[in-house]
């Protein structure tokens, strides 16, 4: 289905630029909108050791595989927000 290959999308692109890809379904948040999920698992990925977390929607996606997200890593800041880019 049309989200599965959008995972496959991103898990390439990840491998592509030397990232980790992590699919992560769970709602670990114990609220009913698992939206509330996105930060516990974000601070569970850096208490395993990432040293940066890349944070997409599932309905998202690279339409570019030159983009490469080094820019963010350098700003020296704790949270990087962007918006769409289309």
């Amino acid at each position: 289905d049309m989200l599965n290959a959008q995972y496959d999308t991103q898990e390439r692109w990840c491998a592509l630029h030397g990232y980790t890809y992590a699919c992560l379904e769970e709602n670990i948040a114990g609220r009913t909108d698992p939206t509330w999920s996105k930060l516990p698992h974000v601070l569970s990925l850096l208490q395993k050791g990432a040293e940066f977390v890349f944070w997409m929607d599932a309905d998202s996606l690279f339409i570019s595989d030159a983009v490469d997200l080094q820019w963010a890593c350098e700003l020296g800041k704790d949270f990087v927000f962007a918006g769409d880019l289309n």
